[in-house]
């Protein structure tokens, strides 16, 4: 009598993955739930009114109210207005001049700043320069009226030295001041992002690159600029975006 003997069941071993494939996106979309706040509120108060705004571009006005037809004439008067062209490229360079003056300001200070700064100074310092965001952003920026205005600091020094005589607004209502006034008021952004960035940077690890470049006949500042600028990209390409967007308004608002 044959004896039936039942088949050997071998596990496949697709399945234990294809199991453990779910967990595992579980787990990694677990590490980004603390920026779930932040998604949010970022989504409510600045990706709609981006899409509304995209939306509103579409449909055009009539007697000062939104008529609900979908076209393309907002664009066409905006391609055909030399004004808007000027403007727009205007704010274009402004921000980009803007954005430049304003790294090239704090970077330095950022890295005097951490280098050479004890770490119960660099917090006095550092207050020093967020001490301006405890004020409103209006208050900050009509405050300059009162340094670049007819009759304000610098035109009162001025006519004291004797540089100039009377009331000028060559500052306050034109180009240099809107380009003052921008890397004022963004010059701490700047310094904060910045400062995150190479306070928590392995100075050991700069000594290690220049020590290699000078091997190879390269300056020490471009061994600086090899173990530095990498580390402190991501806080500049953040500040130049903040940076941008708001050249746009206040240089549109001038309406230079």
């Amino acid at each position: 009598m044959d004896i039936i003997r039942p088949a050997a069941v071998t596990a496949d071993p697709s399945a234990g993955t294809s199991a453990g494939r779910p967990r595992k996106r579980l787990k990694g979309l677990a590490q980004f739930a603390g920026f779930a706040p932040a998604a949010v509120l970022f989504g409510l108060f600045f990706i709609v009114p981006l899409g509304l705004i995209l939306v509103y571009s579409f449909w055009r006005t009539k007697d000062y109210s939104l008529v609900h037809e979908w076209n393309l004439s907002n664009y066409r008067t905006f391609l055909h207005t030399r004004t808007y062209i000027k403007t727009f490229l205007k704010t274009v360079v402004m921000g980009v001049l803007a954005t430049v003056t304003t790294i090239a300001l704090a970077m330095p200070f950022c890295y005097w700043l951490v280098r050479y700064v004890s770490k119960r100074l660099q917090r006095t310092l550092l207050l020093l320069v967020v001490l301006p965001f405890w004020t409103s952003y209006l208050l900050r920026v009509y405050s300059w009226v009162a340094i670049l205005g007819d009759n304000g600091a610098l035109n009162t020094v001025l006519n004291k030295v004797g540089v100039t005589s009377g009331a000028h607004r060559y500052l306050l209502y034109d180009n240099p001041g809107v380009y003052l006034v921008l890397v004022y008021l963004y010059f701490p952004f700047a310094v904060l992002t910045l400062y995150a960035s190479l306070e928590r940077f392995d100075w050991n690890l700069l000594r290690a690159v220049a020590m290699d470049r000078r091997i190879c006949g390269a300056t020490t500042r471009r061994s600086a600029a090899a173990g530095v600028a990498p580390r402190s990209r991501a806080a500049r390409s953040k500040f130049q975006s903040n940076r941008s967007s708001e050249a746009y308004s206040v240089s549109t608002a001038n309406g230079k």
